[in-house]
Order: structure tokens, then C-alpha cells, then sequence
């Protein structure tokens, strides 16, 4: 899987945008592909809602097709260029639906909790239960605010540097690793004290919130949100150092567990949207 943010990667795009500028429909199906996922990815952990995050992928797209042609190579890389855009219409879209839901930790907490139950007799709980865990956690991060959100989902989940995660936000460097720092710590505090999946003796157990959450329309058994069959989780995509073995590391590593989702393929998309008169003016396209 390509990674845009891999300290090897070279952001060899010129030729690629040039030829995509000039209207080689094939070279800007190339770049979609290239990054797709990854906005997708990001779009889906900062609103939690994959039609939603669908949607803003799209809204993203388009920006990015449409803004194609002013990209200068002399003034930032390519991929600086392409997540700069995707990080201010993040920042910027109007406040979405789950985004409305989650205001504190510690609300976000006593929301969730009901009496424990059994739900093994429950068909399918195992994969249910596995859904409850990963949409916890993303659902843990609409307790940000929206920068602290993207600077975590960037910094600790994707693992990209300082200095890289600074320019896509349009920050320095050092505000970059405050925001993270104080990010990671105050999730820690909170999972660290109410998680099971970090400590046994933790009060709070997906297996046995299971019942509730779905009594209460949070898990639909028939509409699965997060736990798909993806061959991929993040862990395989991005690059890994050390981390894990620091402080933060073990919850660190539940989020870099979950999928990589792969399935939304925009170039279907993309060859409708260029067929438009509009875009064919836009990039002389035959």
C-alpha cells in the first residue's frame, strides 16, 4: 500500500500533475488512486460517519482536481500541497452530525455506559463485539476539538513527523508536537482509567456493553460501521518506529489495529465528473 507520508517517499508528482494539467484524464485517475484512501481514512476517524466521510472525500476531490493547475512545485511538495488542502476543509466544513454528540470524555463515558449483560447468545456478538471496540475509540476522538482531532489522527495514529504534520496544518513545528503531546495525554488519562482493553480492572467492557449499545440504536447488527474485512490495518501501511514501547504505546496500538479501509474507489467518479463540460474547459481535456 502507497504511503504519501513515508519518510522514503520522494513526491515525485511533477511529471504526474503536469500531464494531468494538460488533460491526460489517466495521470489525474493515477493521483486519485494514489491518495483516495488515505483522505478517506482521514475523513472517516475526524467525523466517524463512512457516508459522511465519503462525502467529504468528494468535496476534497474536487478542490483538489479544480486547484490542480495552481500548484507550484517551487513553492511546497506535492503531497504538502494535496493534504494542506485536505486539512483546511476539515477545519472549515460545516460541524457534522456526530460531531454535535460528543463534547467532553467525561461525557462521552457516562453516555455509554449501561448494566452489564451476557451477550454471547446474542448471534454474531463476536464480530459485534470487535465493531463496538473500534467505533469506541473513533468515537473517542470527536471529544477534540476539531485541530487537537486532526493533529492526533495525523501525529499518533498515521505516525507522520513534526515537521511534515506542521505544514499540512499550516502551524510550526513545535506547536505541531504540543498539540499532539497534550492530545495523547489527555486521551490517556481517560482510557487509561475507564478502558478494559488497557486493563482488565477498568470498569468499562465492550463484551459486556454489547446489548445496550445496540438497545440503543449505537450498534445496528445489520448496518456494520468499521469491522469489514479490510486485508489491511494501519499498522501495515504507515511507518512504524518505537512508539510503541513508550507510555502511550498500548492504546496507541489499538488505533493502529483497526482497518485501513480500501473500498471506496473514487475513480468511477472522477472519469464522470471530468467528462463535465466545465472540467473538460478546465483541463483542455479531448
Amino acid at each position: 500500500m502507497y504511503n504519501p507520508f513515508s519518510k522514503s517517499d520522494k513526491n515525485e508528482y511533477n511529471e504526474l500533475v503536469a500531464k494531468a494539467v494538460s488533460g491526460d484524464a489517466h495521470s489525474l485517475e493515477k493521483l486519485i488512486r494514489l491518495h483516495q484512501a488515505w483522505i478517506y481514512n482521514i475523513a472517516l476517524r475526524m467525523v466517524f460517519h463512512p457516508h459522511d466521510a465519503q462525502d467529504i472525500t468528494q468535496e476534497i476531490l474536487i478542490k483538489i482536481i479544480t486547484k490542480l493547475s495552481t500548484y507550484d512545485s517551487k513553492k511546497a511538495s506535492f503531497r504538502t500541497w494535496l493534504y494542506h488542502i485536505v486539512a483546511n476543509h476539515i477545519l472549515d466544513m460545516k460541524k457534522q452530525k456526530y460531531e454535535r454528540v460528543a463534547t467532553s470524555f467525561e461525557d462521552y463515558y457516562n453516555y455509554a455506559q449501561f448494566p452489564d449483560e451476557n451477550p454471547e447468545t446474542y448471534p454474531g456478538h463476536e464480530m459485534l463485539i470487535e465493531e463496538s471496540k473500534i467505533s469506541c475509540y473513533v468515537g473517542s476522538l470527536l471529544c477534540f476539538d476539531r485541530r487537537q482531532r486532526l493533529v492526533f489522527i495525523l501525529g499518533a495514529i498515521f505516525n507522520i513527523d513534526d515537521a511534515l504534520g506542521g505544514e499540512i496544518i499550516g502551524i510550526s513545528k513545535s506547536n505541531f508536537r504540543q498539540i499532539l503531546s497534550r492530545s495523547r495525554k489527555k486521551l490517556y488519562n481517560f482510557v487509561s482509567q475507564n478502558c478494559g482493553l488497557l486493563d482488565d480492572k477498568n470498569p468499562c467492557h465492550c463484551s459486556t456493553k454489547l446489548l445496550g449499545h445496540i438497545k440503543a440504536g449505537w450498534l445496528k447488527p445489520n448496518k456494520i460501521r468499521f469491522c469489514r474485512a479490510e486485508t489491511q490495518t494501519v499498522s501495515d501501511v504507515i511507518d512504524i518506529d518505537d512508539f510503541r514501547d513508550s507510555s502511550y504505546g498500548k492504546y496507541i496500538q489499538i488505533f493502529r489495529g483497526h482497518p485501513f479501509y480500501k473500498d471506496n474507489d473514487f475513480t468511477a467518479w472522477v472519469r464522470q465528473t471530468i467528462e463535465n463540460e466545465e472540467f473538460k474547459k478546465i483541463f483542455h481535456l479531448n
